[in-house]
């Protein structure tokens, strides 16, 4: 699976992960983070705990570039997850990037089963071709 983020804050990421691989059938699955922003400091040395090393794998790359897309394999993801930014200042902003990356993934692979987190419940128009969408409150 893909996970796709403007920022890879160290409390989402380790929460995804955690009830991710909580389900024992998933428990073979790789993840793949996509993300332009840098790992912070203490994601990285997360991310090197072998529990988690041979498993997850980090891409520095954004999900409105097709070769970045590619670079994840994207087109052969058993789902892609879009995730907004938790403490972004402008929830709107951070919708429309969400929305935009979403857009971006269906148009480089449109069989690519999408979940997509949204800050605004109005903005869910603008998702319906996601499989299934969260709204933050």
């Amino acid at each position: 699976v893909v996970v796709c983020s403007t920022s890879l804050q160290s409390n989402l990421i380790m929460d995804f992960l955690n009830e991710f691989y909580a389900h024992p059938k998933l428990q073979n699955f790789y993840v793949v983070l996509l993300s332009p922003s840098e790992l912070d400091q203490t994601l990285a040395m997360t991310l090197h705990v072998p529990l988690w090393a041979q498993r997850v794998i980090y891409i520095q790359g954004s999900a409105l570039n097709n070769s970045d897309l590619n670079r994840a394999q994207v087109e052969y993801a058993e789902a892609c997850f879009i995730m907004a930014a938790r403490n972004y200042p402008d929830r709107q902003a951070a919708d429309q990037h969400t929305i935009l990356r979403s857009w971006a993934i269906k148009d480089y692979a449109p069989n690519c089963i999408q979940y997509v987190h949204l800050l605004k419940p109005e903005n869910k128009m603008h998702v319906q071709h996601a499989s299934k969408f969260l709204i933050s409150k």
